[in-house]
Protein backbone atom coordinates (compact mmCIF):
# COMPACT_ATOMS: atom_id res chain seq x y z
CA UNK A 1 0.00 0.00 0.00
CA UNK A 2 1.45 3.09 -1.15
CA UNK A 3 2.27 5.73 1.46
CA UNK A 4 -0.82 8.45 2.26
CA UNK A 5 -0.56 11.69 2.23
CA UNK A 6 -1.40 12.15 5.95
CA UNK A 7 1.25 10.09 6.89
CA UNK A 8 3.90 11.62 5.06
CA UNK A 9 3.71 15.26 5.14
CA UNK A 10 4.55 14.76 9.05
CA UNK A 11 7.94 14.54 7.85
CA UNK A 12 7.97 18.49 7.17
CA UNK A 13 7.10 19.60 10.58
CA UNK A 14 11.45 20.43 10.78
CA UNK A 15 10.80 23.03 7.80
CA UNK A 16 9.45 25.34 9.96
CA UNK A 17 9.99 29.24 9.35
CA UNK A 18 8.58 32.31 11.46
CA UNK A 19 6.05 33.03 9.29
CA UNK A 20 2.39 31.58 10.27
CA UNK A 21 -0.77 33.43 7.87
CA UNK A 22 -4.35 32.87 7.92
CA UNK A 23 -6.06 33.62 4.29
CA UNK A 24 -9.18 35.42 4.63
CA UNK A 25 -10.18 34.83 8.38
CA UNK A 26 -13.08 32.32 9.15
CA UNK A 27 -15.19 34.65 7.21
CA UNK A 28 -13.39 34.16 4.37
CA UNK A 29 -12.91 30.93 4.16
CA UNK A 30 -16.79 30.11 4.89
CA UNK A 31 -17.52 32.30 2.34
CA UNK A 32 -15.44 30.01 -0.36
CA UNK A 33 -16.98 26.91 0.97
CA UNK A 34 -20.26 28.08 0.72
CA UNK A 35 -19.75 29.62 -2.67
CA UNK A 36 -18.38 25.72 -3.99
CA UNK A 37 -21.76 24.42 -2.07
CA UNK A 38 -23.89 26.84 -4.48
CA UNK A 39 -22.45 25.53 -8.07
CA UNK A 40 -22.00 21.74 -6.68
CA UNK A 41 -24.32 19.45 -7.98
CA UNK A 42 -26.52 17.24 -5.42
CA UNK A 43 -24.32 14.21 -6.33
CA UNK A 44 -20.55 15.09 -5.37
CA UNK A 45 -21.87 17.76 -2.69
CA UNK A 46 -23.33 14.17 -1.00
CA UNK A 47 -19.67 12.43 -1.86
CA UNK A 48 -18.01 14.95 -0.23
CA UNK A 49 -20.33 15.31 2.57
CA UNK A 50 -20.13 11.68 3.37
CA UNK A 51 -16.82 12.19 4.38
CA UNK A 52 -16.76 15.08 6.00
CA UNK A 53 -19.43 13.31 8.50
CA UNK A 54 -21.06 15.98 10.52
CA UNK A 55 -18.69 18.71 9.66
CA UNK A 56 -20.30 21.39 7.69
CA UNK A 57 -18.84 23.09 4.23
CA UNK A 58 -17.81 25.76 5.87
CA UNK A 59 -16.44 24.05 8.71
CA UNK A 60 -14.51 22.28 6.48
CA UNK A 61 -13.34 25.63 4.88
CA UNK A 62 -11.75 26.60 8.57
CA UNK A 63 -10.31 23.48 9.52
CA UNK A 64 -6.44 24.16 8.73
CA UNK A 65 -6.71 27.44 10.85
CA UNK A 66 -9.08 26.02 13.59
CA UNK A 67 -6.30 23.47 14.11
CA UNK A 68 -3.39 26.35 14.71
CA UNK A 69 -4.08 25.75 18.45
CA UNK A 70 -2.99 22.45 18.62
CA UNK A 71 1.20 22.21 18.47
CA UNK A 72 0.47 18.54 16.65
CA UNK A 73 -0.49 20.16 13.68
CA UNK A 74 2.91 22.68 13.38
CA UNK A 75 4.34 21.04 10.18
CA UNK A 76 1.63 23.02 8.59
CA UNK A 77 2.72 26.19 8.97
CA UNK A 78 4.40 26.10 5.38
CA UNK A 79 1.23 25.17 3.40
CA UNK A 80 -0.93 27.77 3.43
CA UNK A 81 1.50 30.11 1.44
CA UNK A 82 3.81 30.32 -1.06
CA UNK A 83 5.85 33.19 -2.01
CA UNK A 84 8.02 34.44 -4.38
CA UNK A 85 10.23 37.46 -4.30
CA UNK A 86 9.30 40.45 -6.81
CA UNK A 87 10.72 39.62 -10.13
CA UNK A 88 11.02 35.61 -9.74
CA UNK A 89 9.50 32.97 -10.61
CA UNK A 90 7.95 29.85 -9.47
CA UNK A 91 10.13 26.84 -8.70
CA UNK A 92 9.34 23.66 -7.24
CA UNK A 93 11.07 23.25 -4.15
CA UNK A 94 11.99 20.13 -1.69
CA UNK A 95 10.03 22.38 0.95
CA UNK A 96 6.18 22.15 1.04
CA UNK A 97 3.63 25.18 -0.06
CA UNK A 98 0.19 25.43 -0.78
CA UNK A 99 0.95 24.33 -4.10
CA UNK A 100 3.00 21.53 -3.75
CA UNK A 101 0.47 20.25 -0.92
CA UNK A 102 -2.53 20.78 -2.87
CA UNK A 103 -1.34 19.08 -6.02
CA UNK A 104 0.23 16.20 -3.64
CA UNK A 105 -3.97 15.81 -2.19
CA UNK A 106 -6.19 16.17 -5.57
CA UNK A 107 -2.53 13.08 -7.01
CA UNK A 108 -3.91 11.12 -4.10
CA UNK A 109 -7.64 11.31 -4.20
CA UNK A 110 -7.78 10.86 -8.07
CA UNK A 111 -4.94 7.88 -8.56
CA UNK A 112 -4.71 6.20 -5.10
CA UNK A 113 -8.61 5.67 -4.38
CA UNK A 114 -8.06 1.66 -3.82
CA UNK A 115 -5.25 2.55 -1.21
CA UNK A 116 -7.39 5.48 0.48
CA UNK A 117 -9.52 4.65 4.05
CA UNK A 118 -12.28 7.54 4.74
CA UNK A 119 -9.66 9.41 6.74
CA UNK A 120 -7.20 10.32 4.34
CA UNK A 121 -10.23 11.03 1.82
CA UNK A 122 -11.22 12.90 4.36
CA UNK A 123 -7.75 15.00 5.82
CA UNK A 124 -7.40 15.67 1.99
CA UNK A 125 -10.82 17.12 1.10
CA UNK A 126 -9.82 19.56 4.25
CA UNK A 127 -6.48 20.04 3.02
CA UNK A 128 -8.04 21.42 -0.27
CA UNK A 129 -11.03 23.46 1.15
CA UNK A 130 -9.04 25.64 2.90
CA UNK A 131 -5.92 26.04 0.79
CA UNK A 132 -7.62 26.83 -2.44
CA UNK A 133 -9.00 29.76 -0.13
CA UNK A 134 -5.34 30.85 0.57
CA UNK A 135 -4.47 30.50 -3.18
CA UNK A 136 -6.94 33.27 -3.77
CA UNK A 137 -5.75 35.92 -1.40
CA UNK A 138 -3.07 37.97 -3.17
CA UNK A 139 -0.90 37.99 -0.49
CA UNK A 140 -0.56 34.32 0.27
CA UNK A 141 1.36 34.53 -3.10
CA UNK A 142 3.40 37.59 -2.29
CA UNK A 143 6.55 38.37 -1.37
CA UNK A 144 9.31 36.64 0.53
CA UNK A 145 11.23 39.88 1.88
CA UNK A 146 7.94 41.51 3.56
CA UNK A 147 6.31 37.55 4.59
CA UNK A 148 3.40 38.07 2.29
CA UNK A 149 2.79 41.71 3.86
CA UNK A 150 2.75 40.62 7.52
CA UNK A 151 6.36 43.01 7.82
CA UNK A 152 4.33 46.17 6.92
CA UNK A 153 2.70 48.11 8.85
CA UNK A 154 -0.63 50.33 7.76
CA UNK A 155 -3.15 52.77 8.61
CA UNK A 156 -6.86 53.79 7.36
CA UNK A 157 -9.21 56.29 9.27
CA UNK A 158 -10.88 53.54 11.04
CA UNK A 159 -8.54 51.09 11.93
CA UNK A 160 -4.45 50.00 11.91
CA UNK A 161 -2.86 46.69 11.34
CA UNK A 162 -0.59 45.43 9.24
CA UNK A 163 -1.02 44.82 5.51
CA UNK A 164 -1.96 41.00 5.27
CA UNK A 165 -4.46 41.18 8.08
CA UNK A 166 -5.74 44.17 5.99
CA UNK A 167 -6.90 41.82 3.14
CA UNK A 168 -7.35 38.74 5.48
CA UNK A 169 -9.93 39.90 7.66
CA UNK A 170 -10.54 43.69 8.21
CA UNK A 171 -11.86 44.92 4.77
CA UNK A 172 -14.23 41.42 4.62
CA UNK A 173 -15.19 42.64 8.39
CA UNK A 174 -15.79 46.49 7.95
CA UNK A 175 -17.48 46.08 4.71
CA UNK A 176 -19.63 42.94 5.38
CA UNK A 177 -18.58 41.13 2.91
CA UNK A 178 -21.84 38.57 1.92
CA UNK A 179 -22.69 35.50 -0.46
CA UNK A 180 -24.58 37.86 -1.85
CA UNK A 181 -21.79 40.61 -2.56
CA UNK A 182 -19.50 37.78 -4.02
CA UNK A 183 -22.12 36.45 -5.96
CA UNK A 184 -23.03 39.80 -8.22
CA UNK A 185 -19.77 39.49 -10.30
CA UNK A 186 -20.63 35.88 -11.43
CA UNK A 187 -23.27 38.03 -13.48
CA UNK A 188 -20.99 40.03 -15.54
CA UNK A 189 -19.06 36.46 -16.48
CA UNK A 190 -19.48 35.04 -20.24
CA UNK A 191 -19.36 31.10 -20.71
CA UNK A 192 -16.18 31.87 -22.21
CA UNK A 193 -15.06 33.61 -18.70
CA UNK A 194 -16.64 30.86 -16.77
CA UNK A 195 -14.58 28.03 -18.76
CA UNK A 196 -11.13 29.73 -18.38
CA UNK A 197 -11.77 30.28 -14.50
CA UNK A 198 -12.66 26.05 -14.23
CA UNK A 199 -9.44 25.19 -16.00
CA UNK A 200 -7.16 23.68 -13.07
CA UNK A 201 -3.96 24.90 -13.45
CA UNK A 202 -2.59 25.72 -9.86
CA UNK A 203 0.19 27.62 -10.70
CA UNK A 204 -1.55 29.85 -13.61
CA UNK A 205 -4.38 30.51 -10.51
CA UNK A 206 -1.40 31.27 -9.10
CA UNK A 207 0.11 34.18 -10.95
CA UNK A 208 -3.51 35.48 -11.10
CA UNK A 209 -3.70 36.17 -7.24
CA UNK A 210 0.11 37.90 -7.80
CA UNK A 211 -1.31 40.01 -10.91
CA UNK A 212 -3.07 42.17 -8.10
CA UNK A 213 -0.13 42.52 -6.04
CA UNK A 214 0.42 46.07 -7.63
CA UNK A 215 -2.43 47.27 -6.94
CA UNK A 216 -1.90 45.35 -2.84
CA UNK A 217 0.75 47.82 -2.26
CA UNK A 218 -0.82 50.93 -4.37
CA UNK A 219 -0.34 53.13 -1.29
CA UNK A 220 1.76 56.15 0.12
CA UNK A 221 3.15 56.45 3.28
CA UNK A 222 1.26 53.66 5.14
CA UNK A 223 -1.77 55.07 4.47
CA UNK A 224 -4.47 53.07 2.71
CA UNK A 225 -7.74 56.01 1.42
CA UNK A 226 -11.10 55.36 0.70
CA UNK A 227 -10.21 54.70 -3.01
CA UNK A 228 -7.71 51.84 -2.24
CA UNK A 229 -10.07 49.98 0.15
CA UNK A 230 -12.96 50.53 -2.28
CA UNK A 231 -10.91 48.94 -5.06
CA UNK A 232 -9.55 46.45 -2.85
CA UNK A 233 -13.12 45.21 -1.78
CA UNK A 234 -13.80 44.70 -5.84
CA UNK A 235 -11.02 42.27 -5.93
CA UNK A 236 -11.87 40.57 -2.50
CA UNK A 237 -15.21 39.71 -4.12
CA UNK A 238 -14.05 38.84 -7.24
CA UNK A 239 -11.19 36.75 -5.09
CA UNK A 240 -13.61 34.75 -3.17
CA UNK A 241 -15.87 33.80 -5.88
CA UNK A 242 -13.52 32.78 -8.01
CA UNK A 243 -11.80 30.47 -5.19
CA UNK A 244 -15.13 29.23 -4.62
CA UNK A 245 -15.79 28.35 -8.03
CA UNK A 246 -12.47 26.45 -8.43
CA UNK A 247 -13.19 24.48 -5.21
CA UNK A 248 -16.22 23.31 -6.74
CA UNK A 249 -14.44 22.24 -9.83
CA UNK A 250 -11.63 20.47 -8.46
CA UNK A 251 -14.05 18.84 -5.56
CA UNK A 252 -16.24 17.26 -8.74
CA UNK A 253 -12.91 16.02 -10.58
CA UNK A 254 -11.83 14.03 -7.71
CA UNK A 255 -15.15 12.96 -6.51
CA UNK A 256 -16.29 11.54 -9.78
CA UNK A 257 -15.42 7.94 -9.35
CA UNK A 258 -16.23 7.74 -5.51
CA UNK A 259 -19.50 5.45 -4.65
CA UNK A 260 -22.24 7.10 -3.02
CA UNK A 261 -22.77 4.96 0.14
CA UNK A 262 -26.31 6.25 0.47
CA UNK A 263 -29.56 7.14 -1.69
CA UNK A 264 -28.90 10.43 -3.47
CA UNK A 265 -30.70 12.73 -1.14
CA UNK A 266 -31.41 16.85 -1.63
CA UNK A 267 -29.08 19.01 0.09
CA UNK A 268 -29.38 22.71 1.77
CA UNK A 269 -26.46 24.69 2.54
CA UNK A 270 -26.03 25.66 5.82
CA UNK A 271 -25.58 29.61 4.68
CA UNK A 272 -28.64 31.69 5.21
CA UNK A 273 -27.11 33.56 1.90
CA UNK A 274 -27.33 30.87 -0.56
CA UNK A 275 -31.07 30.79 -0.76
CA UNK A 276 -32.73 31.83 -4.40
CA UNK A 277 -33.29 35.21 -3.94
CA UNK A 278 -37.41 36.13 -4.38
CA UNK A 279 -38.93 39.15 -5.60
CA UNK A 280 -41.69 40.13 -3.04
CA UNK A 281 -44.40 42.82 -2.59
CA UNK A 282 -43.36 45.55 -0.11
CA UNK A 283 -46.74 44.65 1.58
CA UNK A 284 -45.37 41.42 2.01
CA UNK A 285 -42.04 42.15 3.27
CA UNK A 286 -43.02 41.77 6.74
CA UNK A 287 -42.82 37.49 6.06
CA UNK A 288 -39.61 38.07 5.13
CA UNK A 289 -38.01 39.60 8.26
CA UNK A 290 -33.79 38.76 8.04
CA UNK A 291 -33.96 37.54 4.80
CA UNK A 292 -32.13 39.06 1.05
CA UNK A 293 -35.03 39.43 -1.18
CA UNK A 294 -35.77 41.91 -4.20
CA UNK A 295 -38.49 44.16 -4.62
CA UNK A 296 -39.42 47.07 -6.92
CA UNK A 297 -40.37 50.55 -6.05
CA UNK A 298 -40.78 54.14 -6.69
CA UNK A 299 -38.52 56.35 -5.03
CA UNK A 300 -40.76 59.54 -3.16
CA UNK A 301 -38.25 61.65 -1.24
CA UNK A 302 -34.35 61.27 0.06
CA UNK A 303 -32.54 62.87 2.56
CA UNK A 304 -28.77 62.76 3.60
CA UNK A 305 -28.46 63.46 7.49
CA UNK A 306 -25.38 61.25 8.05
CA UNK A 307 -26.96 58.35 6.72
CA UNK A 308 -28.57 58.17 3.33
CA UNK A 309 -32.47 58.15 3.78
CA UNK A 310 -34.81 56.99 0.55
CA UNK A 311 -38.41 56.33 1.21
CA UNK A 312 -39.96 54.27 -1.20
CA UNK A 313 -43.48 53.21 -2.22
CA UNK A 314 -45.63 50.45 -4.01
CA UNK A 315 -48.40 50.70 -6.21
CA UNK A 316 -50.22 49.23 -3.40
CA UNK A 317 -49.10 52.54 -1.54
CA UNK A 318 -47.07 50.28 1.03
CA UNK A 319 -43.97 51.77 2.53
CA UNK A 320 -40.26 50.58 2.39
CA UNK A 321 -37.21 52.66 3.66
CA UNK A 322 -33.76 52.27 1.99
CA UNK A 323 -30.92 52.75 3.95
CA UNK A 324 -27.41 53.77 3.48
CA UNK A 325 -24.69 54.14 5.72
CA UNK A 326 -22.56 57.16 5.88
CA UNK A 327 -19.34 54.76 5.44
CA UNK A 328 -21.01 53.59 2.33
CA UNK A 329 -22.00 56.76 0.53
CA UNK A 330 -18.80 57.27 -1.28
CA UNK A 331 -19.98 53.90 -3.37
CA UNK A 332 -22.16 56.04 -5.01
CA UNK A 333 -21.15 57.68 -8.03
CA UNK A 334 -24.39 61.05 -7.56
CA UNK A 335 -25.87 61.59 -4.46
CA UNK A 336 -28.28 59.19 -3.63
CA UNK A 337 -31.19 61.07 -2.32
CA UNK A 338 -31.33 63.27 -5.61
CA UNK A 339 -30.26 60.88 -8.26
CA UNK A 340 -32.69 57.89 -7.07
CA UNK A 341 -35.75 60.61 -6.61
CA UNK A 342 -38.59 59.76 -8.64
CA UNK A 343 -37.39 57.15 -10.66
CA UNK A 344 -38.56 53.54 -10.53
CA UNK A 345 -36.23 50.91 -8.51
CA UNK A 346 -35.70 47.52 -8.04
CA UNK A 347 -33.40 47.00 -4.74
CA UNK A 348 -32.13 43.90 -3.26
CA UNK A 349 -31.13 43.50 0.41
CA UNK A 350 -31.42 41.86 4.12
CA UNK A 351 -35.38 42.85 5.28
CA UNK A 352 -35.06 44.57 8.56
CA UNK A 353 -37.01 46.45 10.89
CA UNK A 354 -35.14 49.92 11.69
CA UNK A 355 -36.64 52.66 13.79
CA UNK A 356 -40.48 50.73 13.70
CA UNK A 357 -39.73 51.23 9.79
CA UNK A 358 -39.30 48.40 7.25
CA UNK A 359 -36.38 48.72 5.84
CA UNK A 360 -33.94 47.60 3.49
CA UNK A 361 -29.46 48.24 3.62
CA UNK A 362 -27.51 48.90 0.79
CA UNK A 363 -24.07 49.01 0.49
CA UNK A 364 -23.16 50.36 -3.32
CA UNK A 365 -24.75 50.92 -6.64
CA UNK A 366 -24.96 46.96 -7.67
CA UNK A 367 -28.06 46.50 -4.83
CA UNK A 368 -29.70 49.33 -6.75
CA UNK A 369 -31.12 49.78 -10.43
CA UNK A 370 -33.65 52.00 -11.73
CA UNK A 371 -36.06 50.76 -14.30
Amino acid sequence: MKKTLALTIIAASFLLIPQFSFAWGSRGHRLVASIAFHFLDDTTRQKVQQYLGKMSFEDAGTWMDDMRSNSYYNYMRTWHYVDIEKGETFKDAPQKNLISIVNAAINQLEKNQADLNDKDVRTDLLLIFHLIGDLHQPLHCGYTSDRGGNSINISADNFSNNLHSTWDTQIIEDDDISFYDCLQYYNSLTPSDIKAIDKINLVQWMYQSRYYLDTVYNFKNGYLDSNYLKSAKVIIEKQLLIGGMRLATILKEVMKNYPLKEPLKKMENTATENKEIKTVKVSNLSDYEGEVVKVCVKIVDGKYEGNTELDATDASKAELAIIILSKNRNNFAAPPETFYKDKNVCVTGRVETYKDKTTIFIKDERQITVQ
